[in-house]
């Protein structure tokens, strides 16, 4: 400001008819520099204002763009990592799942070669038929029985859930066959707990166990109970016996008084009947009196 004022008072003192022509190029280039100082700096400030807009503009849109791109690195980064992980988790579980073919495949072919040998075994298998035994059991009811009803006495049986305690290595193996066994016996059992032999014999209502006529049963059984001694007599009559006793399971007084009724007329002598624990079992014992001449030593 004080500048233009001391430049006007100069311009003020040379109204005078100027002769001094440097004197006016010099006043000329003095009044041009002002003109241009006086439009330069206010361009210069608004160009300076513009381009640093325009600079604060593009460094906010790289600020903003390196951002995006460290944002997008950190994305890569992390799905490279979770990647990585999935990765090192997939080759635990293709190990795990190979181990678990491996044992799967060793189960299942061992449970093809046992049920070889338990067929083979069945199919050899014979029901006890020696004196003094009368046996109840056949292989024809029972293949009937389980034909007809496998799929009631395997319902509780799950061959996946033994599958856990299924270990690959030689005592493991024979371990399990044993332990399987028995839970598959045991299951088996089930429909033994409601049996009992004196319900059978009056009524025939068990599937697995042949059917019974009483009075082709008990004399059978009471040809059976002779003494276990070679005899020089041909037969062991009713003069010899001393004692002939039954012992089947009848704990009901209405079954005693069925059982009572039934029996006498079976037996050459007429035995005494005694109540036994087993619900799986008639036995018939006989006491003989024997001279020690009627004995084959």
């Amino acid at each position: 400001m004080l500048f233009v004022i001391v430049t006007v008072l100069c311009f003020c003192k040379i109204e005078s008819p100027l002769t001094n022509t440097w004197t006016w190029i010099f006043s000329a280039l003095s009044v041009l520099g002002i003109i241009l100082i006086i439009f330069y700096i206010p361009y210069r400030k608004h160009h300076y204002g513009v381009l640093k807009s325009s600079l604060d503009e593009k460094a906010q849109l790289m600020n903003l763009s390196v951002q995006r791109k460290q944002t997008e690195l950190n994305l890569i980064n992390l799905r490279l990592s979770i990647a990585g992980m999935i990765i090192d988790k997939l080759v635990d579980l293709q190990k795990e799942l190979h181990n678990k073919y491996l044992m799967m495949k060793s189960y299942v072919g061992n449970l093809s070669v046992w049920y070889g040998e338990e067929e083979d075994k069945i199919s050899k298998m014979k029901p006890l038929d020696k004196v003094p035994f009368v046996p109840l059991l056949s292989n024809e009811v029972l293949d009937a029985y389980f034909d007809n009803k496998w799929e009631d006495l395997t319902e509780s049986i799950c061959l996946y859930e033994y599958l856990n305690g299924y270990e690959l290595s030689e005592n493991g193996i024979r371990d399990y066959k044993k332990m399987i066994k028995e839970k598959l016996v045991g299951a088996l059992k089930n429909p033994l707990e409601g049996f009992k032999l004196f319900s059978h014999i009056q009524n025939n209502d068990c599937d697995f166990v042949d059917s019974v006529d009483v009075n082709v049963l008990l004399p059978l059984l009471d040809k059976k109970s002779n003494c276990f001694l070679q005899t020089g007599i041909v037969d062991i009559g009713r003069e010899n016996t001393e004692l002939k006793s039954l012992f089947i399971n009848v704990e009901m007084q209405d079954e005693k008084n069925r059982w009572n009724e039934m029996y006498p007329r079976c037996f050459c002598v007429s035995p005494t009947s005694e109540s036994c624990n087993s619900k799986f079992k008639l036995v018939v014992f006989q006491k003989a009196s024997l001279k020690l001449d009627e004995i084959v030593i």
